[in-house]
C-alpha cells in the first residue's frame, strides 16, 4: 500500500486585484511536513505546489499524477489552501446556480477558473478501494452561496471578539465575482444576475455536516471531504504568535501534532472543531465521510517506530539518507529523514539535537518559521527546561 499526497497553497495571485493572503503556504508546507515525520509518507510520494506553481494546469495535473497508480489500499491525500469563490453555473447541476470556484495563482476570470466540476472529473479517477481525503481552506468550503443573493452581502465572517491570546484574524479567504466581468460569457461586460433568484442550497440529510466542493460529496463518491468553514461563513488567514496560518489549518495541525494515537476521522474533526470554538475562531469546520470509511484512521494511521536489533542498521541508513539529501539540496527529504532518526534515536539528548537540527533547516534553509516553530516545540516536550528553545519561542510570538 502506498501513501501519496499533493499540498497545495497559494498566496500570491496573478491578477493583482485578488488579495494576497499570508497563511496558505505555510498551511501546505507544514501539513506536508508533519505527513512525512507522523504518517509514514516517503518524500517522493509527497507534492507540494505553492504560489507560482500551483496554476490551474498544474493543479489539475499534479491531480492527475496524484491519482495515476493508485490501487485498492492506497491512502491519498487532497489539501488546498488559497480563496475561494463561485461563477454561474453552466450545466445546471447546481441547486443555487453557480458552481464553487479553487482560485489558482493564475485565476483568471475569462480564462483560468478552477471549478468544482473539473476538479470533479479529475477526482472521479480514484480507483476502486483506494481512499481519498480532500481538505479545503477556503471560504464558503461546503457549496458557496451565490454573489447575486442578499445572503452574500450579510455572510458571517469571524470577528476579533473573543479570541484567544496571541490570535489575529486577517481577513477571509474569499474572491467575489467582479461585477465588470461575465464569466458566463467569457467576456468583459457588466454581469447580469440570473433571471430569476436561485433556489437555496439543499441542506445536508440530517446528523450529517457536509464540507469541501459541494459537486464532490456524496456518499457514491469514495472519498473524505473536510472543509474549513459552512457553506454561509468565510474561512479566515490568521497570525498565531506572529506564525501566519489559515485558522483552519491551524487547529488541524495543530490537533495532530498534540495527539500521538490514531484518529478516525470524525474524531479529527471533533478535535479540529473545538479547539477552533477555544481559539474564539467563529467558523464551523465541516465533514462528510462516505459509508465504508467510518472507522479510518485519519492520513492511513501513523507510522510505526522501528524497535529491534534491526533498529542500529537503520539508524545508519537514515544518517547517511541525511547527508546525501543535504550533500543535494533536497531540504525537504532531509527534514523528513531527520524526524526519521528522532524516532530511531534512545536518548533524549540525541532526539534534542537532531530536532535542533530541523529547526535550523526550517529557519535558514526553508524560512518556514512555522514549521520551525512546530519543531521547537517538540524540543520542550522533550526537554522542557530547553533556554534556546524557550527563547526562540518568546522571540516569535
Amino acid at each position: 500500500m502506498t501513501k501519496r499526497a499533493l499540498c497545495i497553497g497559494v498566496n500570491r495571485f496573478t491578477d493583482r486585484e485578488l488579495p494576497p493572503l499570508r497563511g496558505a503556504v505555510n498551511d501546505a508546507r507544514t501539513l506536508s511536513l508533519v505527513l512525512m515525520r507522523d504518517f509514514g509518507f516517503e518524500p517522493r510520494d509527497v507534492l507540494v505546489l505553492t504560489d507560482a506553481q500551483a496554476t490551474k494546469s498544474a493543479v489539475l495535473a499534479a491531480l492527475g499524477a496524484l491519482l495515476d497508480g493508485a490501487r485498492p489500499g492506497d491512502d491519498l491525500v487532497l489539501f488546498a489552501s488559497t480563496h475561494g469563490s463561485h461563477v454561474p453555473d453552466q450545466d445546471g447541476d447546481e441547486d443555487d446556480g453557480y458552481d464553487e470556484v479553487l482560485v489558482a495563482h493564475d485565476h483568471d476570470w475569462e480564462r483560468a477558473v478552477l471549478t468544482d466540476d473539473e476538479l470533479a472529473r479529475a477526482l472521479a479517477r480514484v480507483p476502486d478501494g483506494a481512499r481519498l481525503a480532500a481538505i479545503w481552506d477556503t471560504c464558503h468550503a461546503g457549496t458557496m452561496q451565490d454573489t447575486a443573493s442578499a445572503s452574500y452581502r450579510t455572510r458571517a465572517v469571524a470577528r476579533d471578539e473573543g479570541l484567544a491570546e496571541g490570535v489575529e484574524l486577517l481577513g477571509p479567504r474569499y474572491v467575489p465575482l467582479p461585477d465588470r466581468y461575465d464569466v458566463a460569457r467569457g467576456a468583459k461586460a457588466t454581469r447580469r444576475p440570473p433571471a430569476k433568484k436561485p433556489p437555496k442550497k439543499r441542506k445536508p440529510a440530517a446528523g450529517a455536516a457536509h464540507g469541501a466542493l459541494g459537486a464532490l460529496v456524496h456518499d457514491g463518491f469514495p472519498a473524505v471531504s473536510l472543509g474549513g468553514c459552512a457553506d454561509e461563513q468565510t474561512s479566515s488567514d490568521a497570525s498565531f504568535g506572529g506564525i501566519h496560518e489559515g485558522a483552519f489549518s491551524h487547529a488541524l495541525l495543530d490537533v495532530l501534532r498534540r495527539t500521538r494515537d490514531d484518529l478516525t476521522w470524525e474524531q479529527l474533526h471533533a478535535r479540529t472543531k473545538s479547539l477552533m470554538t477555544r481559539l474564539g475562531i467563529k467558523q464551523t469546520p465541516q465533514i462528510h465521510v462516505p459509508k465504508g470509511m467510518a472507522d479510518a484512521p485519519a492520513f492511513g494511521g501513523r507510522r510505526g517506530r522501528t524497535v529491534g536489533p534491526s533498529a542500529g542498521a537503520e539508524l545508519a541508513a537514515v544518517e547517511r539518507e541525511i547527508a546525501a539529501h543535504e550533500q543535494a539540496g533536497r531540504w525537504a527529504e532531509a527534514v523528513a529523514a531527520c524526524w526519521r532518526r528522532v524516532a530511531l534515536v534512545p536518548g533524549a539528548a540525541e532526539k534534542v539535537r537532531t530536532i535542533e537540527h530541523v529547526v535550523s533547516i526550517h529557519r535558514v534553509v526553508l524560512r518556514d518559521e512555522a514549521a520551525a516553530r512546530r519543531a521547537t516545540e517538540e524540543v520542550l516536550r522533550i526537554d522542557p527546561g530547553h533556554a534556546g528553545a524557550r527563547a526562540y519561542l518568546g522571540a516569535v510570538r
